[in-house]
């Protein structure tokens, strides 16, 4: 767990695992995307993937297998165990029955 996790928890006075929403991964992607100041388009072209299969990811109709977390880490400098963590925790917190935090 993070420092910045920690204190979202003092401060809603909750744990992470009191939740009852989750992220999608393409919402921490986006975010991503926002801080390297890079496009959609732009990522899309270096990952080798269309716009439509990045615009899925991002909004939240599409996850990525193991394959593209490595190319996005090979893009962004983000580790590929990383990505694959963020899919897992989502796909789990689904059939905890969390809903898609929007």
């Amino acid at each position: 767990m993070t420092d910045a996790d920690r204190s979202r928890e003092d401060d809603l006075g909750l744990t992470l695992e009191d939740r009852d929403w989750t992220v999608h991964p393409g919402e921490i992607l986006a975010e991503t995307l926002s801080e390297r100041h890079m496009s959609q388009a732009e990522f899309a072209r270096r990952m080798g993937l269309t716009p439509k299969h990045v615009s899925r990811i991002v909004r939240g109709h599409q996850l990525y297998s193991p394959k593209v977390a490595l190319d996005m880490e090979r893009v962004l400098g983000v580790d590929a165990r990383f990505w694959m963590t963020l899919v897992s925790n989502y796909q789990t917190d689904l059939l905890r029955g969390r809903r898609t935090w929007r």
